[in-house]
């Protein structure tokens, strides 16, 4: 989704207020992007050293990475056993006698989730960008979205980056993340996106190359079809051979979304029309299902468009993506080339259950409409931003569409209970896992500043600890305070240590600094 910088569907009405900028002439296509209204993003990009890039940062997918921070304290343990006492001793790495210090412990799920009609599957979480992160930072992060009971986790896989020529894939970076998400049991549902310079309609676009259509769908066909070759279940990569795989498969983001009006904005995934996302569709349709038969195609989730109250703006563009000449007949929109429908629902302000009934009621009206009453549907992002309550503003304005943080851990609660009611609902994803930046006050727009379940520094929010107990993960809450060696110790209970599986233990001191977060696994009872 995109931060709240007002914004219009780019799809509206059956005549169009289509980007159409992009299209698929190599050569008018590059003079349109540099022409015009485009010409002041290069000029803004030369004599600002790149600022123009970080125009809305999670549109870009380009937010200021938080530094690896060393961690300030050690953890040491006696040995984890099955329904025995465990003693946890922590060591600050400065000192630091006297501070209290917050120990986090979640164990594997020992109830079933909540609400109960759905399975665990239901439970997702997007924006788990692992390769954004430096490699220390990565397994923490998948750690945690593990501990919290996440089933699926969803990503991006950058064209750009693994196939850098036609035909030359580099598999490096997604084998990496690919191995870490075998490790903790989750399932990768990435987003295919971003096409290569080479591939570009517009490659001479300094800023927006990437975001326009391929100049040949045939090219985003085979990159798609040798992604899911390597990484289907039994696929060509050896992580696979076991039968662990990647099976879901979502082609693009929020093709639907048009920041800035007539002309395309750098806060825009897709600078292409209705027309020409319905082609990349079927091209990356064809390509999973000629790797993988059996494989799910989502498509670029069509996103509800919060900060222009009272527009159905999701609506609109499903109604023009199943019938994009709007004269009653599918035929020529995207319902062939998708099995399951892929929606991103935010709501500005507190969270009301009536809101969510109200979107999810008409999207499935819309679906019987063009006869997919029977495809499932995916929320694969939906959250609320908070801000620490003495870092709210004392008079909130319609940029700060904010609240507290007890208020998103109630939201967790109410948006999984509200949606678990529709059956066609197969999986909620919540957007995001953590923080991207440490300065998360009001002052910050982005939205990567405020989503998220865990603090920048790994520190869990109350909403983290809320999504963990909807998925039955028993959790235990320690403080201690740091005697004149810098030492502290806890014992975790042997009532807690009661199931097998993976025990994570999270310890925070107070401010910014990097949480510690280790796993461990009890062995059996003698």
């Amino acid at each position: 989704m995109i931060g709240p910088v007002g914004g219009n569907c780019a799809w509206n009405g059956p005549s169009g207020r289509e980007t159409t900028m992009m299209n698929e002439n190599h050569q008018s296509a590059n003079l349109g992007l540099l022409s015009g209204g485009w010409l002041w993003l290069v000029l803004a990009s030369l004599m600002l050293g790149g600022m123009a890039l970080i125009v809305s940062e999670k549109t870009m997918r380009l937010p200021e990475p938080t530094p690896a921070v060393t961690a300030p304290l050690r953890i040491e343990t006696t040995p984890w056993q099955l329904g025995a006492a465990v003693t946890l001793t922590l060591q600050s790495n400065a000192g630091q006698a006297g501070q209290v210090i917050s120990i986090t412990l979640l164990a594997p799920g020992a109830d079933p989730p909540h609400p109960a009609p759905h399975a665990p599957e239901f439970y997702g979480m997007s924006g788990v960008q692992l390769l954004w992160l430096p490699p220390e930072d990565q397994e923490t992060e998948i750690a945690l979205a593990a501990a919290a009971g996440a089933e699926s986790i969803g990503l991006d896989f950058d064209w750009r980056r693994i196939e850098t020529e036609p035909g030359q894939y580099d598999w490096a970076e997604t084998d990496r993340v690919v191995a870490l998400a075998r490790r903790y049991r989750l399932r990768l549902v990435p987003m295919l996106l971003y096409t290569p310079r080479w591939a570009s309609s517009a490659p001479f676009a300094p800023l927006d190359y990437f975001r326009a259509p391929p100049v040949d769908h045939h090219h985003y066909r085979n990159f798609v079809y040798a992604v899911v070759s390597r990484y289907k279940p039994y696929g060509e990569s050896p992580l696979t051979a076991e039968g662990y795989g990647i099976t879901d498969w979502i082609i693009w983001n929020e093709p639907n979304v048009q920041t800035g009006g007539q002309e395309p904005q750098p806060a825009d995934f897709w600078l292409g029309s209705l027309e020409a996302y319905v082609q990349l569709l079927r091209a990356g349709y064809e390509g999973v299902h000629a790797a993988d038969p059996s494989g799910n195609v989502l498509n670029g989730a069509l996103a509800d468009i919060y900060w222009q109250p009272g527009e159905l703006d999701l609506v609109t563009s499903l109604e023009r993506f199943y019938d994009p000449n709007g004269d009653g007949d599918a035929a020529d929109g995207g319902r062939p080339f998708f099995d399951t429908l892929n929606i991103h629902t935010y709501q500005g302000g507190r969270p009301t259950a009536a809101w969510y009934r109200e979107r999810l009621a008409t999207v499935s009206q819309v679906m019987a409409r063009f006869g997919d009453a029977q495809k499932p549907i995916w929320i694969t992002e939906t959250g609320y931003g908070s801000i620490a309550r003495q870092r709210m503003p004392a008079q909130k304005t319609s940029e700060h569409a904010y609240v507290d943080e007890a208020t998103q851990a109630e939201a967790v609660r109410l948006v999984y209970e509200t949606v678990a009611a529709y059956p066609q609902v197969e999986r909620l994803f919540w957007w995001n896992l953590r923080d991207y930046y440490y300065h998360n006050g009001a002052g910050n727009p982005a939205m990567e500043a405020h989503y998220g379940l865990l603090r920048a520094n790994f520190e869990p929010k109350p909403a983290y600890l809320a999504y963990a107990r909807l998925t039955g993960r028993p959790v235990r809450r320690l403080t201690a305070r740091l005697d004149e060696l810098g030492q502290a110790q806890v014992t975790a209970p042997a009532s807690f240590i009661s199931q097998m599986g993976d025990y994570t233990v999270l310890v925070t001191l107070d401010g910014d600094s990097q949480a510690t977060v280790t796993t461990y696994r009890p062995a059996p009872k003698e």
